[in-house]
């Protein structure tokens, strides 16, 4: 016979849920600010849709600034920012995010 279930055992088995969630908030949380560009810095790294070819994604960001390299995925490439309305301009040309240029170039290929 089969005892009912008490609120000990559900506390238990929805504990280790709430954990590993906090766990992941948590982490994400810290990630931000590692992954934000840094401001005044005469860099960053631009990221366009996943679905553009290096191609476009190079071609929008030379239309705003000097292409500085290319990131490990194709969709995201590193510029000089050379005025304060660059960002503007870049997201007026289709970018979705703006990283710190060293998370964001990671396994970068030079073009200059």
């Amino acid at each position: 016979m089969r005892r009912p279930s008490t609120e000990t055992e559900e506390v238990s088995v929805v504990t280790p849920w709430l954990t590993a969630v906090g766990l992941v908030l948590a982490s994400t949380l810290a990630l931000v600010p590692a992954l934000a560009p840094v401001r005044g810095a005469d860099q960053v790294a631009v990221v366009y849709p996943p679905w553009w070819s290096a191609a476009r994604a190079v071609a929008a960001a030379a239309r705003t600034d000097r292409v500085v390299s290319l990131g490990a995925a194709p969709f995201v490439v590193v510029v000089r920012t050379s005025s304060a309305d660059t960002l503007a301009r870049l997201q007026a040309g289709g970018a979705l995010a703006f990283l710190n240029p060293v998370v964001g170039a990671c396994g970068q290929k030079r073009t200059s």
